[in-house]
């Protein structure tokens, strides 16, 4: 673990603008059971419309949701490295 200083730019509900110190643009903090809702609420919308035969729509949410459920699974495997409990069941 690495504990460094960043600028908090904007705060609001579960989610922060931050800054790295090593980074030129901010980025978006989610917690991690915001996040894990977001892989649920995308897994749900990608069987609706599959199941409506939208085959271009269901594609463009398969990457979304893959996308969400990699940054997802970087999140579990650093809890799980530093031994922090997930704030969500699996």
């Amino acid at each position: 673990m690495k504990i460094v200083s960043t600028e908090l730019l904007a705060q609001h509900g579960n989610c922060a603008i931050i800054r790295l110190p090593e980074r030129r643009f901010p980025g978006v903090l989610i917690q991690g059971d915001s996040l894990s809702r977001l892989v649920e609420q995308m897994r749900s919308i990608e069987q609706q419309v599959r199941s409506l035969g939208e085959s271009e729509l269901s594609e463009d949410i398969n990457e979304v949701r893959e996308l969400l459920e990699g940054v997802l699974q970087h999140y579990e495997l650093a809890l799980k490295a530093h031994e922090i409990d997930l704030p969500y069941t699996r």
